[in-house]
């Protein structure tokens, strides 16, 4: 018999609270750091881990693009297409939480074995395993953005008629300065939840003991 932690509604607040509470806060993080970023992708998967408990998995993705490239970042390790010379996306997420960590001196981290299963589980695909294929297991379940990066794409456009996945090379650090201040590039995340339910059954489940 299935057992329940927590109802729909109760499982929509957990998923938000996490959202709010861990992943925002490392975007946000990275963003102010790296300004070429302008999105990062939140994936989930549910599988046994090493140490044979039942888990959801994340991933998180960072792009100088409007929308991060998920199959460029499987297609190699050294991601040139959504990180063109920035640092892999393992360091730039190990960073972020090592800031937050130190700035309220206390562990940040993804509870798998807990609270993520009740809250993902839904969105992630049946039968995968340690061995499955990341590109495979993993499905997104949020996009974050700048939230005024179309201001950016205008004035981008009219100062220096270029793209945004470009500006980052051709602008000085003088140039920089002015693009924060006239678009507030930064300041602000918008977050599309693109999550599908694929197991209904699991959304709110008890966890495995």
């Amino acid at each position: 018999m299935v057992e329940y932690l927590y109802s729909k509604e109760e499982a929509v607040d957990l998923r938000e609270s996490i959202v709010e509470n861990y992943v925002k806060p490392i975007v946000k993080k990275a963003f102010k750091k790296y300004h070429q970023l302008n999105s990062a992708v939140l994936l989930v998967a549910q599988y046994w881990n090493d140490e044979a408990n039942d888990a959801v998995h994340n991933r998180l993705f960072f792009s100088v693009l409007r929308t991060p490239d998920i199959e460029a970042v499987f297609r190699s390790y050294e991601d040139s297409i959504n990180l063109p010379e920035l640092p892999k996306h393992s360091e730039i997420k190990c960073w972020a939480i090592d800031q937050l960590e130190k700035k309220a001196k206390t562990i940040i981290y993804w509870e798998d074995n807990s609270k993520a299963i009740p809250a993902f589980a839904a969105f992630c695909k049946e039968g995968c395993h340690q061995c499955t294929r990341s590109s495979e297991a993993y499905t997104p379940y949020a996009v974050f953005r700048r939230k005024r990066e179309l201001e950016v794409i205008e004035w981008l456009k009219k100062e220096y008629g270029i793209q945004p996945q470009n500006y980052y090379r051709k602008l000085s650090p003088l140039d920089y300065a002015k693009l924060m201040v006239n678009t507030g590039k930064g300041e602000d995340i918008e977050v599309e939840i693109v999550g599908k339910i694929l197991r209904p059954w699991l959304d709110g489940i008890k966890p495995e003991e």
